[in-house]
């Protein structure tokens, strides 16, 4: 497998512990205590995705073969994942957007499911207070997103949608936007 690639494309994310079936368990099982080897390898491809299998031997003080396997260990439980982080624009997709979503109590969860289908939606999280979801879309247009806020069959167990346009994103994915960088 060649090194992790893309320097200020990809992000690292670690992942609570992976069922069996290596999809990510529910956060807070605190079952998996990373060993140091791990800390270290993890801390060094969150600051650096691109990092080769020779970098985090030498931070984890291994070679790079336990290095290699360690890494493949992790990528395999589900416990991280190797990520590019690409604007949305460059993909077609210029109009951004944070949805916040009072759900019926009881429906939450069916919004929520429905939710991650969307090949519009990036994010969807279960969250405290006024409303039960917050959401972070990307869409080729502003139709587009008004047909999504406006006619998508979810809204049935919606109570209310609070919309607001992206104006800029200063940090994506754990990076700094180009422009802040250095």
């Amino acid at each position: 497998m060649p090194a992790v690639s893309c320097r200020s494309l990809c992000a690292i994310d670690a992942l609570a512990p992976a069922s069996p079936q290596g999809n990510v368990t529910e956060p807070g099982d605190a079952a998996w205590e990373p060993s140091r080897e791990d800390r270290l390898i993890l801390h060094a491809l969150a600051e650096d995705g691109r990092c080769t299998y020779d970098e985090l031997a030498r931070v984890a003080g291994v070679s790079e073969a336990t290095a290699r396997r360690r890494l493949g260990a992790l990528r395999r439980e589900g416990r991280v994942r190797v990520r590019a982080v690409i604007e949305p624009a460059l993909l077609g997709l210029p109009v951004e957007a944070v949805l916040r979503i009072r759900a019926v109590p009881s429906r939450a969860e069916a919004v929520a499911a429905a939710l991650v289908e969307s090949a519009h939606v990036r994010y969807v999280s279960f969250v405290t207070g006024e409303h039960q979801l917050l959401v972070l879309a990307a869409f080729p247009d502003e139709p587009t997103l008004h047909d999504v806020v406006t006619r998508s069959a979810w809204l049935r167990d919606a109570v209310s949608v609070d919309v607001a346009l992206v104006l800029a994103t200063l940090k994506r994915g754990g990076m700094l936007a180009p422009w802040l960088r250095d």
